[in-house]
Parts: structure tokens; C-alpha cells; sequence
């Protein structure tokens, strides 16, 4: 039947009652033919036996006017001729001809002739004893004319025509019980076919709306119908629909997950409804942590800030992008800019979070850059153009400067080669140029030319510069070693006051070495302990003579080329220890 289209299944509710009715209706009319043919039966049986007995009673009629006068029996032999004539016309055209009837009434028709000639014989013979013969064989023909087969036809007549009455009386009630059972039968066929029919579309259709809440609650959907009619038509349509819609669920689920950018939802409460795990990159939580909080705690604003924020997300529908700071989970903050769409409908913001942290960072190193230029190299510049022209001038009084002006233009050059240098390198450790000329290298060597290049300086500023006494070898390149310790050990006198120390130490493992720079200056901020190796990055509020902020930036690529690593720490009760490893030198034999 699921083949049998839906609009095909309600015309056959519509003919089968239909057909039925049809044939309800011609067994009826054959069983009312029936009946009327008994009817016309029987009403004729008893006109055939009311012409007999017609018949008969003229028979009658003749012996009745045996005792009559000549001239009045004369009369009545007359007209009882007339009118046995009359009664075998009128029976002979209501019998069957050829049947045994007509036989019998043939020969009662024949013996009635005789009957009225004997009749009138006896009228006219005066002769009482030549009428007795003809009286006798009148008597014989009359019994001839009765009894010759019309009295057993007209009983057999009559009691046919009483059983044809019977017969037509059980045919209506038959006729009735047809129809009664008929009609009974139909309303049964008709509600069985409405209830099956109605029951199969009922479910199907329930089972088309279990799909829908089975797509909706994202469960398994049973197998698609079989059939062609248009129930299944629908349902199959409906399981290649799901399909291309998990598909496309699927593809924008990739889509989603794989994006580097954070995609959330936040109702209008500001709590997170859906995140993808892009934000575990960016804010250091899992997406699992992070469903069901409140944006605002992840907002490293004013609270004042983030509340605007929250009400603007949800005033527009949407909007150029917004840039706020958000709070990692190591509580750093983290520059975001955000592109926001609000549904009214859903009382929901889709929004895309990017990190633009590179891009506010390159335009931080931007303006480093600048001040970089601006004061590291126009100032030794400055400087030498002013010992240029002490040395072109003629004053006396100058003159008696120069060496002083000589040395510090020597100075500046030193300072402006090693700013170039240091620039060089940074360029050869981004493009992978740089090499390493690895040796056996003794710290107690390094740290003594460490003392001896940076002692002048050390005393000018009244540090008291000191190194451990070691025996520790390592395995490196020797030059890059020694940059990278008079680069921390100047780093310290720098940011040092008079009176202070600065000390220099080696501790090894059996892997490793790990080499120490402690100061006694005022330190460094704890949530800048980790930027300081940054490029061109100044410890904030300091306001000690500032350098090109590549020093540190030289010193922790030179020690991962080495395959160590370098942190920086503050030591109580005041001061800063810079420690890198190195790999310790593998002994011999």
C-alpha cells in the first residue's frame, strides 16, 4: 500500500464503497425481478384457474337446464355456447401452447362441442326414450368436459399460483435482508479502509514528526521509508535534507574548531554560551571552562570599560570591529578586536574574537624604533659632530679639550658599532645565519675579560664588581659566551646605584651549567620579569639611562643557539639575578 499513492488511497476509499453499493444495488434489482416474475407467475396460474373453474360452472349451467322447457333450454344451450366459447378464447391465450394444459384444454374445448350438440339433440327429440341415450352420453361428455384434466390443472394451477405468492413473499424478505446487509457490510468495508488508510497516514506522519524532533534534539534518524507514494517521497527528501545539513554542520564544525580566532555566543546576560577551543591559544582556558562564565571577569579593564562593552554588544546589531583587553589565564592582558552581530530574535551576539597582541606589539617596537633612532644613534651622532668641530676649531681654550673630545667621540663610535652590531645579529638569528664556532670554553676565563672590560665602568659608578672563582668547562662558541655575560654584568652596573654590588657565579650539574648575574638594584617588576628579552623592550618607570633594548633580546638568542635557556628573577631583599644554562663539557675518556 506505501506504494500506492496517498491521493490514489483516498479515491479507493471513495469507489470500493462505491462498488460495493453498485453491486448491492444489481443483486437487489435481480432479486426484485425475481419477485415480480413470481408476482406475474402466480397472478397468471390464477386467472388460468379462474378460467377453468368459469368453464366448469357452465358445465354446470348446462345440466342445471336439463329440466327446463325445449324453447328455455334451447335459449340457454345458446347462450352458454356464447359463452364457453368466450372462456376457451379468453383460457387459450393465458396457457403456454404446446403445454399439457393446452391438451387438456383442447380436449375439454372438444368435448364442450359435444356437449352442445348432444344438448341440442335432446332439445330437439320430443321422444323421452330416444333422449335417454343422448342424455347418457351427454353425461359422459360433460364428465369428459370436467373431468378430463381441467379439474387436477386447476388445482395444480392453484396451488402453484399459492406457492408463486410464497415464493414472491420470501424473495422481498430476502430482498430486505440484502439490503440491510449490504448496506451493514459497506459501512463495515468503508470504515475498516478509512481506519487503515487513516491509521497508516497517522503514523507515517507521526514518524515524520518524531524526525523533526529527532533532527532537532541531533539523534539518529531511523531508516527513510519505503514506498513511492507521497508520505515516503517527503521522508526520503527530509533524510537527504538532514544530510546535506550535517554535512554542512560538519564542514562549518571544522570551520569552526580550526579557526585560529575565538567564535562565541554570549546571551544577553553576558555569560558565554558556545566557544570554540581556539580560546584555549588565546586566553590559556578550555572551552569547557569558559561556557557558562561572564565575559566581564575576562576583561582586563575598568570595570567601568567592561560594562560598556557588555551593554554595546547588545545596542548593536552589528558593528565595526571593537577593541578591548582581555585577561589571560596567567593574568597577563591580551589585545583583542572584536566583530559582533546581536540577534534580536535570540537575544544573542555572535561574535569573532581576534588577538591583534603581534600587531599592537609591532606598533610598540614601532615607537621603540623611533625613540631607538632618535636617541641611541642621532645622540653619538650629535656627539661626534660636536667633537668635529672642537677638533676644526681654532679657540684656544679648546684646543686644550681636545683629547677629552677625541675620547669621547671614540666612545660614541664604539656605542653606534655595537647598536649596528647588535642589529646585524638580530637579522642573522631571524633568518637562521647565524653560526656557532663551538669549543671548550673555561668560565673562569670568561668571567675574568668580563671584569677586566667592564671594571672601568663598574668603578665609575661605584659598583662593586665581582666573580666567583670556577673550574667549570663548557662546550660553545667562546665569543657569543663572553657577549652574553658582559652584556647581563652591564646590564646590572647600569641599572645599579653606588655603593651597590654586582657578582658574577657558575654552578654545574651533571648535564648542565647554569651561570648567575645578581645585582642589588632596585629590580624589575614581576610581571615584566618574562618581557624583558624582548625586543627593544624598557622595564617601565625607570628612570635610569635607557639602552637600545636589544642587549637582552642578543643575549637569550645566542643561549638557545646553545640550547640552554635564560630567565630572570628578583632575589630578596632587593635586586635582580639573570641566569642562563649551557651544556656542560662531556669528559674526556
Amino acid at each position: 500500500m506505501r506504494r500506492i499513492p496517498v491521493a490514489a488511497q483516498v479515491l479507493i476509499l471513495a469507489i470500493v464503497p462505491l462498488v460495493m453499493q453498485l453491486l448491492l444495488l444489481l443483486w437487489m434489482a435481480d432479486l426484485q425481478s425475481q419477485a415480480e416474475q413470481q408476482l406475474n407467475q402466480a397472478v397468471r396460474q390464477r386467472e388460468i384457474a379462474e378460467s377453468i373453474s368459469k368453464l366448469m360452472s357452465l358445465a354446470y349451467d348446462v345440466a342445471r337446464h336439463a329440466a327446463d322447457d325445449p324453447d328455455s333450454q334451447l335459449k340457454a344451450v345458446e347462450e352458454i355456447t356464447s359463452r364457453t366459447r368466450s372462456a376457451y378464447e379468453e383460457l387459450k391465450t393465458v396457457i403456454e401452447p404446446g403445454s399439457d394444459l393446452q391438451k387438456a384444454v383442447e380436449r375439454s374445448e372438444k368435448a364442450s362441442l359435444q356437449v352442445q350438440q348432444t344438448f341440442k339433440m335432446i332439445v330437439s327429440t320430443p321422444d323421452g326414450k330416444l333422449r335417454k341415450p343422448l342424455w347418457v352420453s351427454l353425461r359422459g361428455s360433460v364428465k369428459e368436459m370436467i373431468f378430463g384434466g381441467l379439474l387436477s390443472a386447476e388445482k395444480e394451477l392453484k396451488a402453484m399460483a399459492e406457492k408463486g405468492m410464497l415464493t414472491e413473499s420470501a424473495l422481498r424478505e430476502k430482498f430486505q435482508r440484502v439490503a440491510l446487509f449490504g448496506s451493514t457490510a459497506t459501512l463495515i468495508v468503508s470504515g475498516t479502509l478509512a481506519l487503515l488508510l487513516a491509521s497508516n497516514i497517522s503514523r507515517r506522519l507521526k514518524r515524520l514528526d518524531d524526525n523533526n524532533l529527532r533532527m532537532a534534539s541531533n539523534l539518529p534518524l531511523p531508516a527513510p521509508m519505503s514506498g513511492g507514494d507521497e508520505i515516503a517521497r517527503i521522508d526520503q527528501t527530509f533524510h537527504e535534507m538532514v544530510k546535506v545539513l550535517k554535512e554542512t554542520a560538519t564542514k562549518e564544525h571544522l570551520v569552526i574548531e580550526g579557526a585560529r580566532d575565538v567564535i562565541c555566543s554570549i546571551e544577553k546576560s553576558g555569560r558565554i554560551v558556545a566557544i570554540n577551543p581556539a580560546c584555549t591559544e588565546m586566553l590559556g582556558f578550555t572551552p569547557e571552562e569558559l561556557i557558562g562564565a561572564r565575559l566581564i571577569n575576562l576583561i582586563a579593564e575598568e570595570p567601568e570599560v567592561a560594562q560598556s562593552f557588555l551593554e554595546q554588544l547588545q545596542k548593536i546589531k552589528q558593528s565595526e570591529p571593537v577593541e578591548i583587553k582581555l585577561r589571560h589565564r596567567d593574568l597577563r592582558p591580551i589585545d583583542t578586536s572584536w566583530s559582533v552581530q546581536w540577534s534580536e530574535d535570540e537575544h544573542t551576539a555572535f561574535c569573532v574574537v581576534h588577538d591583534i597582541s603581534e600587531r599592537r606589539a609591532a606598533e610598540r617596537l614601532r615607537e621603540e624604533v623611533l625613540y631607538m633612532v632618535s636617541h641611541d644613534l642621532r645622540t653619538p651622532l650629535t656627539t661626534l659632530n660636536h667633537v668635529f668641530e672642537v677638533l676644526s676649531s681654532t679657540n684656544s681654550q679648546l684646543q686644550e679639550r681636545r683629547a677629552h673630545y677625541v675620547q669621547l667621540g671614540e666612545r660614541n663610535v664604539e656605542r653606534l658599532i655595537r647598536l649596528i652590531s647588535d642589529l646585524l645579529d638580530i637579522e642573522k638569528i631571524r633568518s637562521g645565519k647565524m653560526v656557532l664556532e663551538t669549543e671548550s670554553v673555561h668560565l673562569d676565563e670568561c668571567f675574568q675579560a668580563c671584569l677586566e672590560a667592564l671594571a672601568p665602568a663598574a668603578e665609575g659608578k661605584g659598583v662593586h664588581l665581582s666573580a666567583d672563582e670556577t673550574s667549570i668547562v663548557v662546550s660553545g662558541d667562546a665569543d657569543k659566551i663572553d657577549r652574553v655575560i658582559i652584556n647581563l654584568v652591564g646590564n646590572a652596573i647600569k641599572y645599579s646605584n653606588s655603593g651597590d654590588s654586582v657578582r658574577v657565579a657558575a654552578e654545574a650539574d651533571s648535564e648542565k651549567v647554569t651561570v648567575s648575574i645578581i645585582d642589588e638594584g632596585p629590580g624589575i617588576p614581576a610581571d615584566q620579569l618574562d618581557k624583558v628579552f624582548e625586543r627593544f623592550h624598557q622595564v617601565q618607570g625607570d628612570d635610569q639611562a635607557k639602552g637600545s633594548g636589544l642587549g637582552l633580546t642578543i643575549c637569550k638568542a645566542f643561549v638557545e643557539l646553545h640550547g640552554g635557556k635564560i630567565w630572570a628573577e628578583r632575589v630578596s631583599p632587593r635586586g635582580t639575578k639573570f641566569a642562563f644554562t649551557l651544556p656542560r663539557q662531556a669528559e674526556a675518556g
